[in-house]
């Protein structure tokens, strides 16, 4: 008889955890000491189970596995085809799927494992990202943009490199789904991307 899913069930094998982000098939855990577990699909490299190179599968994996990062992190977002982890050093690690350079690194692999962001001098509170954009808000209100260009206007397209969308100010909420983004700035929403009419 299929296991019914309709009901929470307790994961017994993470404790300690103080926050959690989930998108398309992935989960990923912060514990109080810094460490990220991360379970579920990796279509696309998302639970960084390697470094270099990174490693993608079609297999479920429903164990919870430990990313190394090499610091302890103060947060962890799960995007749609990939993952960035805040470090405690206040730098960014981004993993998963990189064909539009959304993981903020020079690199042109597919898939990358767990590594820094070049964050081009920003320094991020949290971040989010659709199938290829990246993005992320800073603790003075405003909001980066990087891999293929989206709510921001630039001759490179994609570009690893973040760069302030200048439309936007006092920027404090960020959600964004496979192809399309909202943020909340200044007391109002904006919405850009393919389903920002519906």
């Amino acid at each position: 008889e299929p296991e019914d899913t309709s009901r929470p069930v307790r994961v017994t094998d993470v404790a300690d955890v103080t926050q959690i982000s989930a998108a398309y098939r992935t989960t990923c855990a912060r514990r109080t000491d810094g460490a990220v577990l991360c379970w579920g699909g990796n279509q696309h490299g998302q639970l960084g189970l390697t470094a270099s190179p990174g490693e993608s599968d079609e297999l479920p994996h429903p164990y919870r596995h430990q990313v190394e990062l090499g610091t302890g992190a103060d947060r962890v977002d799960v995007g749609q085809r990939s993952v960035c982890a805040l470090l405690s050093s206040g730098e960014l690690s981004c993993w998963g799927f990189n064909d539009r350079m959304q993981l903020a690194r020079p690199d042109t692999d597919r898939v990358l494992g767990p590594g820094k962001s070049d964050m081009a001098g920003f320094v991020v509170r949290r971040t989010a990202s659709s199938d290829t954009s990246g993005y992320g808000l800073t603790d003075d209100g405003g909001l980066l943009s990087w891999g293929a260009l989206a709510a921001r206007e630039g001759s490179i397209n994609p570009d690893p490199v973040p760069a302030q969308v200048l439309t936007l100010s006092k920027v404090h909420e960020v959600a964004v789904g496979p192809t399309h983004g909202c943020a909340i700035a200044d007391g109002s929403v904006y919405c850009w991307g393919s389903s920002q009419k519906y």
